[in-house]
């Protein structure tokens, strides 16, 4: 509430009445609440995975790179692999344990969906041959837009924050895994 000569005036009037004269400043960087492809969350495990690249410093070897995978509907890690030199291959070779982990009998996951961001690694040719062959789509997202691969930049946040830094008790920031 506004006081001035003793009328009251309400702020959401004022704001209204600038909205309709046009006298509001527009927002700075808008920014969608979700990825123009839908929702990060999937209906059931093995439906969707994320994939992304992250570097952990070493006290020896400097930073070293960590790639993940993690599940959309469970949020459990399906894997990560700690390689010195992480290309087409070497992410292929995560792509496939999290495969044969998850679909022993068929060693193939039809209908999954991968969503990596846009690293040399995730759109080289031989990661999407790879990755057809195993019966997986893999999805980029779009370029300088982590939100959209939020699930798994805020597990490896979370990772470095939480357990490697030691700035923090891992107790505190569980989560339960539910879909």
């Amino acid at each position: 509430m506004f006081c001035r000569d003793g009328w009251t005036i309400n702020r959401k009037r004022v704001h209204r009445l600038m909205r309709a004269e046009g006298l509001l400043h527009p927002a700075h960087f808008p920014r969608p609440r979700l990825p123009s492809t839908g929702a990060l969350t999937a209906a059931w495990p093995n439906e969707k995975w994320y994939t992304d690249l992250t570097y952990i410093d070493t006290t020896d070897r400097g930073p070293y790179p960590l790639t993940s995978i993690l599940d959309g509907c469970t949020r459990k890690v399906v894997a990560g692999s700690f390689l010195p030199n992480c290309g087409a291959e070497e992410a292929l070779e995560v792509l496939g344990a999290a495969v044969s982990r998850e679909f022993p009998e068929t060693l193939r996951a039809n209908g999954l969906v991968v969503r990596a961001d846009g690293g040399s690694r995730f759109i080289a040719h031989r990661y999407r041959e790879g990755a057809k062959v195993l019966g997986i789509q893999v999805i980029a997202i779009r370029k300088k837009c982590p939100e959209d691969n939020g699930m798994i930049e805020s597990y490896h946040g979370h990772l470095k924050i939480d357990y490697l830094s030691g700035s923090a008790s891992p107790q505190a920031s569980r989560r339960p895994a539910s879909c």
